[in-house]
């Protein structure tokens, strides 16, 4: 009798939750920020556009987070640093 054996496949990119900063102090070497290095490795790992990536919804909210006093609110508003 043959058994089936899963093959356990990542959901999203790295399989694991990531963050778009929103204005944290610590993004630039925070591991889990997903900057433009992180979105080529997703754009490689899923072989062009249209990765699958999982994000915190609050990053605010987080224990590591810390609010950059100097990010204008136009950076903010664009999600742009």
């Amino acid at each position: 009798m043959a058994t089936d054996h899963c093959r356990l496949e990542p959901m999203s990119y790295g399989d694991i939750t990531w963050c778009k900063g929103d204005g944290c102090l610590k993004f630039d070497t925070c591991p889990r920020a997903f900057n433009e290095a992180q979105k080529q490795r997703a754009k490689r790992w899923w072989g062009g556009d249209g990765y699958l990536v999982s994000f915190y919804s609050f990053p605010q909210e987080l224990d590591c987070y810390e609010a950059n006093p100097t990010e204008t609110s136009q950076q903010k508003k664009a999600g742009t640093r």
